[in-house]
């Protein structure tokens, strides 16, 4: 068995395909998992951006300070997915673990979920896009979500949202991992064919199987909607509130200046 802390498993699914549940599966194994979550947490934006600018060429030495400096023993979804290649080269023996679902069920849960969140998404709300504009997430994210996301995993680099575009991107991602990770490194997975289970996931982990403790369903449509329209909200309120306060500050100036020249 690896030791603790070496870093171990390499998540090569993009988002919405069951990252989260797989997320909250490897912490229950004691596999402690590097998640978009994280990456705001760490406000490591634009940590990724350098990344991409570099076309995803780093040393072991660069990933080891947001991995195995924090204690780390796997990356998934996006930003590293968009770099599952260069990790695989950097921690030779990590496995590869791909979640994928159907194209057309992944696209709609990303218009519905994911895509409502990024800053150049054209139906994104008012408020996601205050909340970005005000850079309330952290300094870089709205230039990592275009170049790690937008540029390198959709391939979008004219910016015009296409679904066919986007789905031809997933479809050659998903082929592309089956095609290149050697299979005595990769572990497919599809949650939507049942595939989310102790059963499978613990044996190519070399971990025992968490007997009585369910497989995590998490992150379904409904709730992460529901974030989305809280932030939203948020964001809305915050920039009417900041837009309301420079107002009056606006008037207040001047009518000063207009008593003191009258």
């Amino acid at each position: 068995m690896k030791k603790s802390k070496e870093f171990m498993i390499i998540g090569a699914g993009w988002g919405r395909t069951g990252t989260t549940s797989l997320k909250n599966a490897l912490e229950i194994v004691n596999i402690k998992t590097y998640h978009m979550e994280e990456c705001f947490k760490y406000r490591d934006a634009v940590f990724w951006t350098n990344i991409s600018n570099a076309n995803g060429n780093a040393n072991r030495n660069t990933f080891d300070k947001i991995f195995e400096k924090r204690g780390f023993q796997a990356a998934l979804d996006f930003p590293a997915v968009s770099y599952y290649k260069t990790l695989m080269k950097i921690y030779p023996d990590a496995k590869v673990i791909l979640t994928k679902r159907d194209s057309e069920e992944w696209y709609k849960s990303c218009v519905d979920t994911i895509f409502t969140t990024m800053p150049d998404y054209p139906d994104t709300s008012i408020g996601i896009r205050i909340i970005f504009a005000l850079n309330l997430p952290g300094m870089g994210f709205t230039q990592m979500f275009r170049k790690t996301m937008t540029e390198d995993a959709f391939h979008l680099f004219d910016g015009k949202w296409n679904k066919s575009r986007i789905l031809k991107a997933y479809e050659e991602h998903n082929e592309e991992v089956m095609r290149d990770v050697p299979s005595d490194r990769l572990l497919v997975l599809d949650f939507s064919k049942g595939d989310g289970n102790w059963e499978k996931l613990c044996p190519f982990l070399d971990r025992s199987i968490p007997y009585g403790t369910p497989f995590p369903r998490m992150n379904d449509k409904t709730s992460f909607q529901f974030k989305i329209q809280m932030y939203s909200i948020f964001g809305f309120l915050f920039g009417g509130f900041l837009f309301g306060i420079i107002s009056f500050l606006f008037l207040a100036i001047g009518d000063v200046f207009f008593k003191s020249i009258v």
